[in-house]
């Protein structure tokens, strides 16, 4: 009964939802014909609308896979949970509890929407996806559709404040995989096939057809992408207002309204700076070294309970070292941080070995929770190699 109200709210919702979003973020979407279920969407992610604009653009009703902190959110997190019963994925957790609850619905011939990459992009370029993912659809024995969305990453860049920029954003299936085709390929093969088809570089489509996205606040928030200043090689200390940013050893640089920045560094995308800076801050990482690579001072550490909220176990300056990621007087080894992530543009959330689930909230931009991403993803990657 609960899944043919779920239908219901989908079919009288999904026209007037699209035009919606068509007019909020002048969104394009090309319908497929009716594809056999149950099927798994896999789709690109780069805008906080990208799970509705899916499923207006595909008419068979889905469940979407949804990071588990919009269920901390009272009265809205029930009308969500009631109308559209979402799946609930904790970031920076394995999430076997997600994997089974999604293999149940579509043994039961429901349809599920998945964002492959599992995080929106910083640079531009479709983010890696897990290694596991192929072995998932390979496990579902069902139909997989390939989705691609295009325009998202000007439109709402995930380092920038809360504004959408109004250009052009489009969406279409690429390609439907049957069970049978699925069952002759490897985990390795679906895999491969995910990543070409969903993947997009932002700043390549921009430059066969270019499209105006229009903000007077274009630039706030870059530093959340542009962590390293290439003149100073100095971490946060980019900052930026309005179309502008700028560093205090005197780089000077634009955003404009087509993506590309300009100034006195040799970079005109954000792709290629923030290429370059992870190269660079990578480099200088050293798994078990007792040198603090960066810190921040004024955080707090929450324990997360997924569908119940958080509580501050600590406070303090926040910093990391080759061994360990430490808060106030809270240390987590390297080796005990079993998955990390980020919600929004810099809140950091990890699983850490029998201590838990934690959130080191953002606050604004002031706080570049992907610093300590990134370290801490280099550090796992050395000890791993260490063994």
């Amino acid at each position: 009964m609960k899944y043919f109200f779920h239908r219901l709210v989908f079919v009288l919702l999904r026209f007037p939802v699209y035009l919606f979003v068509r007019a909020k973020v002048n969104f394009h979407r090309h319908i497929p014909q009716k594809i056999e279920g149950p099927f798994i969407v896999m789709s690109n992610h780069n805008t906080d609308y990208d799970p509705i604009l899916v499923c207006t653009g595909i008419r068979q009703h889905m469940y979407a896979v949804a990071s588990e902190h919009i269920f901390r959110r009272g009265l809205a997190s029930k009308a969500l949970k009631f109308f559209l019963d979402p799946i609930a994925r904790a970031k920076g957790t394995t999430a076997a509890s997600t994997v089974i609850e999604m293999l149940r619905r579509l043994k039961k011939g429901q349809n599920i929407l998945l964002f492959a990459e599992g995080n929106k992009s910083y640079n531009g370029l479709t983010n890696p996806i897990l290694a596991s993912t192929g072995k998932l659809v390979k496990k579902a024995k069902c139909s997989l559709v390939t989705y691609r969305l295009t325009g998202g990453y000007f439109t709402s860049p995930r380092w920038a404040k809360k504004t959408f920029r109004r250009g052009r954003m489009d969406g279409r299936v690429v390609r439907v995989y049957t069970p049978e085709e699925l069952a002759k390929m490897t985990a390795e093969e679906v895999n491969a096939a995910i990543v070409s088809d969903i993947f997009e570089d932002a700043y390549a489509g921009q430059e066969a057809s270019p499209v105006r996205y229009r903000s007077d606040r274009r630039a706030e928030g870059i530093e959340t992408a542009l962590f390293m200043c290439p003149n100073c090689r100095r971490l946060g200390t980019v900052k930026s207002k309005g179309n502008s940013f700028f560093c205090d050893c005197g780089l000077k640089g634009e955003y404009d309204e087509y993506g590309y920045i300009s100034g006195n560094f040799p970079y005109k995308t954000i792709r290629d700076w923030d290429l370059w800076e992870l190269e660079q801050f990578r480099s200088g990482l050293t798994y078990g070294d007792d040198t603090v690579y960066y810190s921040v001072d004024g955080l707090k550490l929450c324990s997360v309970k997924p569908e119940l909220g958080t509580e501050t176990v600590d406070s303090g300056t926040l910093s990391i070292t080759g061994k360990a990621l430490k808060l106030g007087n809270t240390e987590f080894a390297i080796s005990e941080i079993e998955d990390v992530s980020i919600h929004g543009s810099s809140a950091l959330i990890m699983t850490v070995t029998k201590k838990g689930y934690f959130e080191i909230p953002s606050d604004e931009v002031k706080y570049l929770g992907r610093i300590f991403l990134v370290a801490i993803e280099e550090l796992r990657r050395q000890a791993e190699q260490a063994g």
